[in-house]
């Protein structure tokens, strides 16, 4: 091992193929650091043969020779053109094998994103204890060598109390793809005085569905963080009874904002969660239901939740985040 490492490379995917982990690494890298950060975005985001050699070739480039390489997610086939270097991996989930049904794919997946990089890897870190329990069962690495580490809540969050509209409560929709569960949420919702916000795509089926259950609703897409926070502030409830994640944001932002939250009982949302949201079955629209009214109803339930939730946020602070990310770089040494 080297004997001074005072330097870290973090290597992100490229900007087109989505937001959600440069979010995530944001408030670290503005965290002050006693080590020189550099940071590079890769020039391809497809998956085809072209792309993976022309972004292996990219990060072989600018990799790290003396200090820390760190791989923050997504294609992490590139570390396999710096095997002998100091890397640290992240993983978010293992959404890709799990949706892979393709058996030549899912084993091309298989190889480049996990076996090959998990062993080019001194450390690797999940988002989540769900997602690390299933990194060390499925493919049997070495416990020791995988910590947990959270995602921290982004600054621009914080607490803004509020007096909820139990007439007509604002239901806020974090997400709109597969695993968000909208459908469900808007068929549980029929017959309930609300207004539904939707961030994100709404497709022509659920858009249907709103129409059926004659849902108030209203629609954002390509919003800022800035806009988010905004949206939070006004809502009543945040609703994310997400079907499949490695982490789940939400819980953590509406819960810094000082909003009640509906989510699902699997994991990591009750490990995200620590008992501080309401918990329902995401693929039952009657639960759903349920947890929705009894939110709405119960006003000790909700500002119970409330509270729990405030403390449970500041697990995810920054501060204590980038500690324990200095802790497992220092431990590289």
């Amino acid at each position: 091992m080297a004997d001074n490492i005072n330097s870290i490379t973090y290597f992100f995917r490229n900007k087109e193929s989505g937001y959600s982990i440069n979010k995530v690494f944001k408030p670290l890298l503005a965290n002050k650091s006693d080590k020189k950060i550099s940071i590079y975005y890769a020039p391809c985001y497809r998956a085809g043969i072209i792309s993976i050699i022309r972004n292996l070739i990219f990060v072989y480039r600018h990799r790290n020779r003396e200090g820390i390489n760190h791989m923050t997610g997504g294609p992490h086939y590139f570390l396999i053109s710096i095997p002998t270097c100091h890397n640290v991996l992240t993983i978010h989930d293992m959404v890709l094998l799990d949706n892979t049904k393709n058996i030549i794919k899912r084993t091309i997946f298989k190889y480049f994103w996990f076996v090959w990089p998990l062993a080019c890897s001194d450390v690797v870190t999940c988002i989540s204890d769900k997602v690390r329990n299933e990194l060390i069962e499925r493919f049997k690495i070495d416990p020791e060598k995988v910590f947990t580490v959270y995602d921290p809540v982004d600054t621009i969050f914080s607490f803004v109390p509020y007096t909820f509209n139990d007439r007509c409560p604002r239901v806020l929709h974090i997400g709109t793809s597969w695993n968000k569960n909208l459908g469900r949420v808007i068929e549980s919702l029929n017959g309930i005085v609300c207004e539904l916000v939707i961030v994100g795509e709404i497709t022509n089926e659920d858009k249907a569905k709103l129409i059926y259950y004659h849902i108030n609703y209203t629609n954002f897409c390509h919003v800022s963080d800035t806009d988010i926070f905004i949206e939070y502030k006004k809502c009543d409830i945040v609703s994310f009874p997400s079907i499949y994640e490695g982490f789940g944001m939400p819980i953590i932002e509406s819960q810094t904002v000082g909003r009640p939250v509906l989510t699902s009982n699997i994991d990591p949302m009750k490990e995200i969660s620590a008992g501080a949201a309401c918990l329902v079955d995401p693929l039952n629209v009657d639960s759903i239901r349920e947890g929705f009214l009894k939110l709405i109803k119960n006003k000790k339930y909700r500002n119970k939740l409330i509270s729990m939730g405030i403390v449970n946020a500041k697990r995810f602070n920054k501060n204590i985040i980038a500690e324990q990310y200095n802790k497992i770089y220092n431990s590289i040494i």
